[in-house]
């Protein structure tokens, strides 16, 4: 389903996503990198939502991320 995402406080531009339901994580994450997306946030019933990393992202901060 498409919709519009956009911070309360307007400091973002409101940006065009979807709402993607019955994936499997590791499904929706391939997905959301064929579409040049850093992380997707995942729920699933009785669960809070979580920040899922896709492999862009690591690429995009390279090696030493997360070294500390």
């Amino acid at each position: 389903m498409p919709h519009t995402g956009a911070g309360q406080d307007g400091a973002w531009p409101p940006e065009q996503g979807l709402l993607v339901l019955g994936l499997p994580v590791a499904e929706f994450t391939v997905l959301a990198e064929e579409f040049g997306q850093n992380a997707i946030v995942w729920f699933a019933p009785g669960q809070p939502a979580r920040l899922v990393p896709t492999r862009l992202l690591f690429e995009a901060l390279g090696p030493d991320a997360g070294a500390d």
